[in-house]
C-alpha cells in the first residue's frame, strides 16, 4: 500500500470510487522497512494480520502484531508498520464510514452507526484469536477479501452487508467501547504531526535536530527521545525514510540522473546517500531504475 501524503502527512489518495468508497490492499511488510509509513486520513482502516509477526505505531503507542490479529484504525490516526524478520502480510480495509450510513436515519443509523462516527462509541484497537466472537469476524472479513478478488455480480452489496454483519458482531460480543466523555486533544500527537508535516515540505533542504525541537516545543535533549517514544523511530531514521521514498519515486518517474535526484532529496553526498539507499531497498540506486 503505497503512501502518497500532504503537507500535513495526511494521505491524499482516493481509496475506492465516489461511487463505492472502500478498497482493499494487500501489502508485505519487510524487516527494516516502514513500507506502511507515518500517515494518516479521514477514512478508518481493518487491517487483518494473515502471516508473520510486526509493530504498527498507533498515534502514540506501539503495537506488536502477529499472525490472526485484526486491527481496527480510527480515522485522523497517526500510524505506520514494519514487519519482523520473517515478515508480515497484511489485508488492509480502508472505507469512511458514511459509506455505510443513510439519511433516514432509522435504528441502525441512531443507535450504531452514527456514535460510531461521532466517536461516542469506539472500535477496539485489536482482536485476537482467543477473542470472543473472532472465527464469525474473521469469515467477515475474509469474505469481503475473496469478493473484492473475485468481483463477482453484486459484489459491492454483499461487501457492505459483509461489513454491516461484522459490526453487529463487534456490539454483540462488547467489543465496542463506551466513552464516557469526548476524547482530550493529544498535544503530542499534535506537535509530532507538526514536526512531520515540516520535514514533508523541507526534506530537500538540510533540517536540523534544534528546528525540529522548536516546532515541537521540546529542548534538543527531549525532542530526540519524544520523537522516538512517539513514532517508534529515531528522528533521523525518519528523515531518511522520507527523503528515500522521494529518492525512489523520482528515480521510476523522472528521467534526472542519480545525482540530481540526491541532491534533490536533501543528500550533500552521493556516496552516503547511495549507501543509505541500497541499506533500505537492498539495492543501488541504479539497479533499482533499472528495475522499474
Amino acid at each position: 500500500m503505497s503512501t502518497h501524503t500532504d503537507s500535513t502527512y495526511k494521505e491524499t489518495i482516493s481509496h475506492g470510487e465516489l461511487a463505492f468508497p472502500i478498497k482493499l490492499y494487500h501489502t508485505i511488510l519487510k524487516k527494516k522497512q516502514h513500507d506502511l509509513y507515518l500517515h494518516w486520513h479521514a477514512e478508518m482502516e481493518i487491517i487483518y494480520i494473515a502471516h508473520g509477526f510486526g509493530t504498527f505505531q498507533i498515534d502514540n503507542a506501539p503495537l506488536d502484531v502477529c499472525e490472526g490479529d485484526i486491527l481496527f484504525i480510527k480515522k485522523g490516526a497517526l500510524h505506520s508498520g514494519t514487519g519482523s524478520t520473517l515478515g508480515c502480510e497484511c489485508y488492509t480495509l480502508v472505507f469512511n464510514l458514511s459509506f455505510l450510513q443513510n439519511q433516514t436515519f432509522d435504528v441502525v443509523e441512531s443507535t450504531y452507526l452514527m456514535p460510531l462516527s461521532k466517536e461516542v462509541l469506539m472500535f477496539p484497537l485489536r482482536i485476537s484469536p482467543d477473542d470472543l466472537g473472532y472465527a464469525a469476524i474473521l469469515d467477515c472479513i475474509k469474505n469481503m477479501i475473496l469478493l473484492f478478488e473475485t468481483k463477482p455480480c453484486a459484489f459491492e452489496l454483499i461487501v457492505k452487508g459483509n461489513l454491516l454483519s461484522l459490526f453487529g458482531l463487534l456490539f454483540q460480543n462488547n467489543h465496542i467501547i463506551t466513552l464516557k466523555q469526548p476524547p482530550l486533544i493529544n498535544k503530542k500527537l499534535t506537535a509530532i504531526k507538526a514536526v512531520i508535516a515540516y520535514i514533508h515540505e523541507h526534506y530537500d533542504q538540510k533540517i536540523s535536530i534544534k528546528t525540529l525541537a522548536s516546532i515541537s516545543g521540546y529542548s534538543d535533549y527531549h525532542f530526540i527521545r519524544f520523537f522516538q517514544d512517539e513514532t517508534g523511530m529515531k528522528c533521523t531514521d525518519y528523515m531518511n525514510h522520507v527523503r528515500l521514498s522521494k529518492a525512489h519515486h523520482l528515480l521510476q518517474q523522472s528521467d534526472k540522473s542519480i545525482t540530481e535526484i540526491a541532491f534533490d532529496c536533501g543528500y550533500e553526498n552521493l556516496s552516503y546517500f547511495c549507501k543509505k539507499y541500497k541499506n533500505h531497498y537492498g539495492m543501488t540506486p541504479a539497479s533499482s531504475r533499472r528495475h522499474s
